[in-house]
């Protein structure tokens, strides 16, 4: 997820591997709240977190200093999901108290020869910019898997989402316009809507996707699974139904139409045109 400040080591690590500069403060914490769990293991569930490029970068002008927002127009980022992370979550079951999803775990450092080459087209963010040397901490620690295991498995579960690698025509042909948020939720293949979360911004421009996967005993993510209430309440997780603010419902939701932002114009010129701030977990 992208919060928290990095550590000086970790920044290191990252400036000089080749991977590009060190994740910037545009990635401290925004979204929801730190679990006080860190303990591997003991998860069920991952949530595969999918960014709309246009929206994050246009969210704020900070935003535009990101090499991953520059030139969005004809890439593949402009007009497709890219990997945001893969995050071991509980389920509402299994959750400890106080805790909806285990973090900072003990685990190996970050190291970004581990990525594998895929991830400079999928995930922009950890190529250009740093991000996997917050999302490996944060998450990936919490797996019980390899760094080369965990990002292969994100890939995988990102692509087995059909479409056009991984992004549903319901998005790629509506760029510039609107999707009813039903069809958004039914859109990813054999994928069911319990397994999809929606996050939007206050004007109702997707920002992220979220898909929920059952994960086994060694960590590995399986199959699509319903979504924990930690997950389908969440003002950050599933904001285009819950709001920004929370208190809508599935039957009244805050987008029942939801804009997907185009790349063009977006950082086109070093400054980013929307308003507000862009989401973190």
């Amino acid at each position: 997820m992208r919060r928290g400040l990095l550590t000086l080591s970790l920044a290191c690590l990252v400036l000089t591997s080749g991977f590009g500069p060190p994740a910037s403060n545009i990635f401290k914490s925004q979204g929801r709240p730190a679990s006080s769990c860190s303990k591997a293991g003991g998860f069920s569930q991952y949530v595969l977190a999918l960014s709309w490029a246009p929206s994050f970068c246009g969210a704020n002008t900070s935003h535009c200093g990101l090499k991953e927002c520059q030139n969005l127009s004809g890439s593949f980022a402009g007009n497709h999901l890219t990997l945001h992370g893969l995050w071991p979550q509980y389920t509402d079951a299994e959750a400890p108290s106080g805790c909806t999803y285990p973090s900072n775990c003990q685990g190996p450092a970050y190291d970004p020869s581990t990525l594998p080459t895929d991830m400079a087209k999928y995930a922009p963010a950890y190529a250009l910019d740093g991000l996997g040397a917050h999302e490996w901490p944060k998450h990936g620690t919490c797996s019980g898997l390899t760094q080369p295991a965990f990002y292969q498995s994100a890939l995988r579960v990102f692509q087995s989402l059909g479409g056009d690698q991984g992004t549903p025509g319901a998005l790629t042909q509506n760029i510039g316009g609107q999707v009813a948020l039903a069809t958004l939720q039914k859109a990813f293949g054999n994928v069911p809507a319990e397994s999809v979360t929606l996050s939007c911004d206050k004007a109702c421009n997707l920002q992220q996707v979220g898909i929920c996967f059952g994960a086994d005993a060694q960590g590995n993510p399986t199959a699509p699974a319903a979504c924990p209430q930690s997950t389908t309440k969440s003002n950050y997780d599933n904001s285009c139904v819950v709001g920004v603010s929370g208190g809508k419902t599935p039957q009244q939701p805050m987008c029942p139409m939801i804009k997907l932002r185009a790349p063009a114009g977006t950082c086109a010129t070093g400054s980013g045109s929307g308003a507000g701030q862009g989401k973190n977990r």
